[in-house]
């Protein structure tokens, strides 16, 4: 039908809108926080691009449906402002007459946002946090910056290459009592992962502190093993395929996986909200309806991680968290509503 067509084209014309503008946004945000990772770590720059990609993908689903909800939004007042809503009320079309098209135009992009959230972006975080584990263990005396510092794995150590000399310096001030480290060896190569760097013919000096002193061992030695300290386990949210996370026994694994679920039907939920909370007030226009769509849309968005946050304590069942966004949204919707008509 006529009104089928014309409201999904609007509606796929501002999210085709809104779209670009979010993933540019968040990816000047996702940049500079990455430089600066960069520059903290001096990591070459090769990373940046790789950093930036994993990080992009990761957010896709949150662009996807925010983008979805918002583009909805706004078609539907730009409709009513314009008065077109009024011509298909008048030729007998009710507001309930969108929804289908809506949801037609809608489904497409969830179904993409939930598959980006169950596959693409847990695939992100792997490959960021490979990548990240991967820089962070690089040192390769034959490929490294010379006169220049960097730092070691877990951040705990820092090493200077002196080019001239063909000297190593090792520095570390993570003791777990404070003790200080340094450490002066004629070179250094690259062990596999559970030998870490190797050093030789050098000296090591330690600085502990005692109660009511302090004083410095030293050490000589023709080879030293220097292992990475090991990393801390890394979270499996956000990390691991569906199909594995329902095996997991761990509430918290299974709460993710319902978040996952719940972001793309939550902007299912709010696109076809859009339609009567952009009623409201036909005179305001596009200002009344998306300050209200866009109140709601935060709301719905703290009451998820709200429920999300209480399944993990297991205080809520998983239809309670299900349940307790789209219909405390709802509620507010309505009670707005009618505040406005009084």
């Amino acid at each position: 039908m006529i009104y089928h067509r014309a409201h999904v084209s609007q509606c796929a014309r501002h999210f085709a809108l809104v779209l670009p503008v979010a993933l540019v946004i968040s990816s000047l945000i996702f940049l500079s926080r990455v430089l600066a990772e960069v520059a903290a770590s001096a990591w070459p720059a090769s990373a940046v691009g790789r950093l930036l990609l994993f990080q992009i993908l990761k957010y896709t689903p949150q662009l996807l449906a925010a983008s979805l909800a918002t583009g909805v939004l706004l078609a539907a007042a730009r409709a009513y402002q314009q008065r077109e809503m009024t011509a298909w009320f008048a030729a007998g079309l009710g507001a309930r007459a969108f929804i289908a098209p809506t949801f037609a135009f809608a489904m497409p992009v969830c179904l993409a946002a939930l598959a980006f959230t169950l596959w693409v972006s847990p695939w992100a975080v792997r490959a960021n946090d490979a990548l990240t584990a991967e820089l962070r263990n690089e040192f390769d005396p034959q490929t490294a910056a010379a006169n220049q510092f960097r730092v070691l794995p877990g951040g705990e150590y820092v090493y200077y290459w002196d080019e001239p000399a063909g000297m190593i310096f090792i520095a570390s001030t993570g003791g777990a009592h404070g003790d200080h480290h340094a450490t002066i060896a004629g070179g250094a190569t690259r062990g596999n992962e559970d030998e870490g760097i190797v050093l030789r013919e050098g000296r090591g000096y330690r600085l502990t502190n005692a109660q009511d002193e302090s004083f410095w061992d030293e050490m000589r030695f023709s080879q030293w093993r220097l292992s990475a300290p090991p990393a801390a386990e890394r979270t499996r949210r956000l990390s691991a395929a569906p199909a594995e996370a329902l095996r997991w026994n761990n509430a918290r694994e299974r709460t993710d996986l319902a978040r996952r679920i719940m972001l793309p039907l939550n902007a299912l939920f709010l696109s076809l909200l859009s339609l009567f909370v952009a009623h409201s007030r036909q005179r305001m226009g596009v200002r009344q309806g998306f300050g209200v769509g866009v109140m709601l849309f935060l709301l719905n968005l703290n009451l998820m991680y709200y429920a999300v946050e209480q399944m993990e304590r297991n205080a809520f069942s998983l239809p309670t968290g299900f349940l307790l966004p789209p219909l405390a949204t709802l509620a507010v919707a309505f009670l707005l509503k009618a505040r406005a008509r009084a």
